[in-house]
């Protein structure tokens, strides 16, 4: 459930963040993600996103939940950890997003100016690498794809120039 839940938002931020680049009136806030390590997450993504942790909540009553919020110039991201959280592959071994992706989100995906330096900045981070960089002739983009700490697939898109 909670992977499903995660995806669903994600895809709603995806859509969103798209429909801000195309001049919409709609702008990205926060993306909320369910990490099993909250600590080690939020350094994570403070190197990866170049973002700042701004505020710590803990909730001891509530399964020991714990939040942290990071702040970008374009939106924050809300990490939350909970004693009860669980993966898909606590449930289904061989679990695998390409072959038996489930219902809901498969990945989050930013925009970026510069691919290879991107790329080269969190390849250093020692990241686990799903596709390095890889150029797609029919959108005119070239793109990498990364799993963070929890598996969950980040994708970095350079849309190229007509």
């Amino acid at each position: 459930m909670k992977n499903k839940t995660i995806k669903n938002v994600l895809f709603i931020l995806i859509l969103i963040i798209t429909s801000y680049s195309f001049g919409q009136s709609i702008k990205p806030h926060t993306i909320g993600i369910v990490v099993s390590d909250i600590e080690k997450s939020t350094d994570w993504y403070e190197n990866l996103l170049e973002l700042k942790l701004y505020k710590e909540m803990a909730f001891p009553e509530y399964d020991s939940l714990k939040i942290n919020f990071l702040k970008g110039k374009y939106f924050q991201l809300e990490l939350m950890e909970k004693k009860t959280s669980f993966t898909i592959n606590e449930y289904v071994a061989d679990y695998s997003l390409n072959n038996k992706p489930l219902i809901g989100f498969s990945k989050i995906a930013f925009s970026v100016p510069n691919i290879a330096s991107i790329y080269k900045r969190i390849k250093e981070m020692n990241v686990t690498e799903v596709l390095g960089i890889t150029e797609d002739k029919e959108f005119n983009l070239r793109y990498f794809i990364i799993k963070d700490l929890d598996e969950n697939v980040i994708q970095f898109i350079e849309q190229k120039s007509d």
